[in-house]
């Protein structure tokens, strides 16, 4: 048996709160990742879970998003992300950051609806954070601001 086959396999959640193509964009290609997925995807089916789609190690269903990561890469990216999380270009143009979450599962969120968040009011209750300037990677507070429109980024 070779040392990747040894590697302990675990299942991680997202929540459906998160973008699907943002959530889809973190894929590992692993043969043994694969097989775990599609084996946890039929566990699913059997429980009455319906599972909508399949990319690589991630499966999208009514409940979530589900994915096989190798354990010490789950570790080792923990530990990361206590020391200090670096953002990164997320698919759609916007810096993102890999988090924690309570339940100790990674989940990824955007970095200008983090700070959005902390320091902006949003008495209309919109939904969008757009950049005034325009640029997706400036994101301090002075340059955000909450629209009911969607930006386009370039």
């Amino acid at each position: 048996m070779s040392e990747i086959e040894k590697k302990k396999i675990v299942i991680t959640y997202l929540p459906l709160s998160k973008d699907k193509e943002e959530v889809f964009s973190i894929v590992k290609r692993s043969r043994l990742l694969i097989n775990a997925i599609c084996q946890y995807s039929k566990e699913l089916k059997r429980a009455g879970v319906e599972v909508y789609e399949r990319r690589v190690n991630i499966i999208y269903t009514e409940k979530g998003y589900y994915c096989a990561f190798f354990e010490d890469d789950v570790n080792q990216n923990r530990t990361k992300k206590q020391e200090t999380p670096k953002p990164f270009k997320g698919v759609d143009g916007r810096l993102k950051i890999e988090m924690i979450d309570k339940e100790g599962n990674p989940v990824i969120e955007d970095v200008a609806d983090l700070v959005a968040k902390m320091y902006l009011q949003n008495p209309e209750g919109y939904e969008y954070v757009i950049f005034k300037d325009g640029n997706p990677e400036n994101c301090k507070v002075e340059n955000l601001e909450y629209s009911p429109i969607k930006q386009k980024i370039q």
